[in-house]
C-alpha cells in the first residue's frame, strides 16, 4: 500500500464522452430518474485507464432526501445509496462489485 504517492501508487486516467437526460416524476414517493450513458477510449499514454468502453448508470431521487444509485463503470456494477440531510449533510454508502463496501459522508454549502 502507498501514501501520498510513490512508485506503487495508482494514477488513474481517463477520457470520455457522457450524455444524461433527467426525467421529472410528479409523485409524492418519487421525484426524479436520471439516466446517463458514456464512452471511454484509453489514447492517454498511463499504466491504467478508467472508463474504457461503454459504460452507464442511473438514479432515483425519492421522498427529496433518498437517492438510489446504479451504475456499470466499463468493468463491474456497483450500487448505491445517498442520504441527504437539513440540505447539508450527506452520508453515502455502496457496493463496488455489490461486494464491496464503500462509504463518505460530505457538508455542502454555498458561498
Amino acid at each position: 500500500m502507498t501514501v501520498f504517492g510513490g512508485t506503487d501508487a495508482i494514477h488513474n486516467n481517463a477520457l470520455y464522452l457522457v450524455c444524461s437526460k433527467h426525467f421529472l416524476v410528479p409523485s409524492e414517493l418519487l421525484n426524479s430518474l436520471a439516466m446517463h450513458a458514456g464512452y471511454g477510449l484509453d489514447v492517454l499514454p498511463a499504466r491504467t485507464h478508467n472508463f474504457v468502453g461503454f459504460f452507464g448508470g442511473m438514479s432515483l431521487k425519492m421522498l427529496n432526501f433518498l437517492e438510489l444509485m446504479s451504475e456499470y463503470d466499463g468493468k463491474r456494477t456497483n450500487g448505491g445509496i445517498r442520504i441527504k440531510l437539513f440540505n447539508h449533510i450527506s452520508f453515502l454508502g455502496g457496493y463496488i462489485s455489490y461486494k464491496y463496501f464503500s462509504g463518505g459522508a460530505a457538508f455542502n454549502f454555498q458561498l
